[in-house]
């Protein structure tokens, strides 16, 4: 009974040169898999974790409008009427400036976004405001997003932190966001 050289685990030479240039062709591509699955996995990992959710004031606001941040975007749900409402979803990293203006007992705020277009050229910012918000949350929605704006300019990798130190580190970037006082 004769065997082949391949049941005996000898290869063709002209086969073991193949192989050896497939490993070395797909190890890159072995690795760029490989940063995609950490990156996704982050992404899942911050996917639940709401760092902030605050709602417009009743008595002012018929119909509450809703404001979700987590770490990657910004959801914001303007009610009109019974089922009337708009949804906005902005991703963090096309933030450009949050302000909160003020007044006797309630505060707006706004917030102001460069949207990704497939046109090159013209990008306006589009601002979105939302009224009639406590002024302790509105300030607390500023903090954490000019927080997560200097993160994401200073090229932090979010998606590789853990969310419980993740809501520390935003808060301490947070404070040094304010404004410095006279």
């Amino acid at each position: 009974m004769e065997r082949s050289f391949m049941q005996n685990g000898f290869k063709n030479k002209k086969d073991n040169i193949l192989d050896d240039n497939y490993t070395y062709e797909n190890r890159d591509k072995r690795q760029q898999k490989q940063e995609i699955r950490e990156k996704l996995g982050g992404i899942k990992r911050h996917g639940n974790t709401i760092l902030l959710e605050i709602q417009t004031m009743f008595p002012f606001d018929f119909f509450p409008d809703l404001i979700v941040i987590d770490p990657m975007k910004l959801f914001i749900n303007h009610r009109k009427f019974l089922a009337t409402e708009e949804k906005i979803i902005i991703n963090i990293k096309d933030l450009a400036d949050v302000i909160v203006e003020r007044t006797l007992f309630l505060a707006t705020l706004y917030i102001t976004y460069l949207p990704k277009t497939e046109n090159v050229g013209i990008r306006e910012p589009i601002e979105c405001k939302t009224e009639k918000l406590s002024y302790t949350d509105a300030m607390q929605a500023q903090k954490i997003l000019k927080a997560l704006m200097m993160m994401y300019r200073e090229e932090i990798e979010i998606s590789k932190m853990k969310p419980e130190g993740l809501k520390d580190i935003i808060n301490h970037f947070g404070e040094n966001s304010q404004p410095i006082p006279d």
